[in-house]
């Protein structure tokens, strides 16, 4: 019955993701395409918007998708953009690929981040800065 449920919802998630490649052109499908781009290709996300309006080439989600084409997202190793941060909407949100809430950055002191938190556990969190502090 497992198996039944499992593979009725990858082909639920495949009719999903499918729909928003064939109507990239809509604020649906560019949603679609955002939220799956782990699952579609660079290349075909690239081609996908090249064909949308200039309308939506403008949106939070488009530009989401152009720093994600870019590997623009702040990581590991890059330099953190200082901000003054009071929700996760639009920029800060995308810039710093922020999926939950709360999502945390360990800066160093030239700027460059060292580590990204992905919600809160204080065991995995002071591990890791003990970790770091002994590489010191």
């Amino acid at each position: 019955m497992i198996k039944i449920l499992n593979e009725a919802q990858a082909t639920s998630q495949d009719l999903y993701i499918e729909f928003g490649k064939r109507h990239p052109n809509s604020y649906l499908g560019l949603d679609i395409i955002y939220r799956n781009r782990q699952r579609i290709g660079k290349d075909t996300i690239k081609t996908l918007l090249s064909h949308i309006s200039r309308e939506l080439k403008s949106t939070t989600r488009a530009q989401a998708l152009y720093i994600f084409l870019n590997d623009e997202l702040a990581g590991k190793g890059k330099r953190f953009i200082d901000f003054d941060a009071k929700t996760l909407n639009g920029k800060i949100k995308t810039l710093y690929d922020v999926q939950a809430i709360p999502t945390s950055f360990l800066i160093n002191k030239e700027g460059l981040i060292v580590e990204k938190f992905i919600g809160y556990d204080d065991e995995t969190f002071l591990n890791r800065l003990e970790k770091l502090i002994d590489e010191k």
